[in-house]
């Protein structure tokens, strides 16, 4: 897992899309529960965190696929890692929404 990690999203019900998905990965907060392991990972072997600190996603664009226990949408954007951009598609599920504390509307996707 990642420990460091943040996020936005806009949600268009009405027209999917205006959907807009981002995502930023601290790559250096990588925990296999392994110190050895996560310090290999590190390296410039596999994720290079010197040379590429973060790993992103940004969406291009958003279709919705079907509704189950919840809003799914399919999630086509660019994965960046390493220096290598890539596009690739990912389901989205709408898991709950609600007030937030300063007065707005908040939401939880997976």
């Amino acid at each position: 897992m990642f420990r460091q990690a943040q996020g936005r999203f806009v949600i268009d019900k009405t027209n999917p899309a205006n959907c807009k998905f981002q995502l930023t990965i601290d790559a250096n907060s990588i925990d296999t529960n392994q110190p050895q392991r996560d310090t290999h990972l590190k390296s410039d072997t596999f994720f290079n965190v010197a040379q590429f600190p973060t790993i992103t996603f940004d969406s291009t664009s958003v279709t919705q696929a079907g509704s189950t226990q919840g809003v799914v949408y399919q999630v086509t954007g660019n994965l960046t890692m390493h220096g290598v951009t890539k596009p690739i598609v990912l389901q989205v599920q709408l898991v709950g929404q609600g007030p937030d504390p300063s007065g707005g509307n908040t939401m939880r996707a997976s």
